[in-house]
C-alpha cells in the first residue's frame, strides 16, 4: 500500500477573524477600496492597536496552547523548504524594475542570500502615487493607511 498525503493550502487568520475568535469582537469585512478611501467604521470604544501587537506575534495562526512555538517552527520549516523561492524571485524582479529597494544585512556568502532587513519604495515620487502602510497608528489620512486595517479584508 502506498502512502498518500493530502495537502491543503490554508490562509491564516485575518486580524478581524483573530478578534472574533480570541476576543469576541465582531467587525465586518471591508473591501480594499473602502480601506483606501478611509471608510472603515469601528465600534465605539474599540482601540484597534490594543490587540494588534498580540495578533502580529501570535494571531495569524489559530494555535493557542503550550505547543504554540513548536507548531510555528513546523510551519516556518515547511515554508522555507517549499515556498520561499517564489517570493524572493518576486522581490528581485520588483527591485530590478525600479519599484522597490531592499536593504540587506551585512551577512555575506551563501548565508546572506535572501536576507533582507527592510523593503522601501525605490524613489520618493512613488510615495505620492502609492499608498503608504504604517504600523502603530490608529487612523489613516490621505494616502497613509494603518497596517491593521488590511486585517479586515477577509
Amino acid at each position: 500500500m502506498s502512502r498518500r498525503v493530502l495537502t491543503f493550502e490554508m490562509q491564516g487568520l485575518s486580524y478581524r477573524e483573530y478578534l472574533s475568535l480570541f476576543h469576541h469582537i465582531e467587525l465586518p469585512t471591508y473591501t480594499l477600496q473602502q480601506i483606501l478611501s478611509q471608510q472603515v467604521v469601528l465600534p465605539k470604544g474599540f482601540l484597534p492597536i490594543q490587540h494588534f501587537a498580540d495578533y502580529l506575534k501570535r494571531g495569524y495562526y489559530p494555535f493557542r496552547d503550550e505547543n504554540f512555538e513548536r507548531y510555528i517552527m513546523q510551519v516556518v520549516n515547511a515554508t522555507l523548504e517549499v515556498d520561499i523561492a517564489q517570493y524572493a524571485d518576486l522581490c528581485a524582479w520588483l527591485e530590478k524594475a525600479g519599484l522597490i529597494g531592499q536593504l540587506r544585512d551585512s551577512t555575506g556568502g551563501i548565508q546572506g542570500l535572501g536576507k533582507v532587513d527592510k523593503v522601501y519604495l525605490d524613489n520618493p515620487t512613488l510615495i505620492y502615487v502609492c499608498y503608504v502602510v504604517k504600523d502603530d497608528i490608529e487612523t489613516g489620512y490621505g494616502n497613509i493607511i494603518p497596517l491593521w486595517k488590511f486585517g479586515l479584508t477577509y
